[in-house]
């Protein structure tokens, strides 16, 4: 029984980790940058999931854990440790802040 368990266990933590997406972190001096449509910037970035590659959808998340938003990355976690400050991390595709800014729209119809 106990090694069933075991195994049930294991199976669990496989699966979940395979479902997972890569994020990256955002220090709080980037979020607003972010949340206004701009692209993630090595200077804003504070952590990325290891190995993630180039071109991958990742969620974009607070330092506390709170998703701001998805992107696309620019380049893969090795290569960003060798960027400079200014090279972009992540392409921005879409935010929190996106709904507030096209509320109008979105829900009246108009595109003022």
């Amino acid at each position: 029984m106990f090694l069933l368990r075991e195994q049930l266990a294991g199976a669990s933590a496989a699966a979940s980790t395979r479902l997972t997406s890569p994020q990256v972190w955002l220090k709080p001096s980037a979020e607003m940058s972010f949340l206004y449509g701009n692209h993630v910037l090595k200077s804003g970035l504070g952590r990325i999931t290891d190995n993630t590659p180039a071109y991958a959808g990742v969620v974009v998340c607070s330092m506390s854990d709170i998703p701001l938003g998805f992107a696309t990355t620019a380049k893969s976690t090795l290569d960003c440790r060798k960027l400079d400050p200014s090279g972009i991390v992540a392409f921005h595709q879409a935010d929190t802040g996106e709904y507030l800014r096209n509320e109008a729209a979105m829900i009246g119809g108009r595109g003022d």
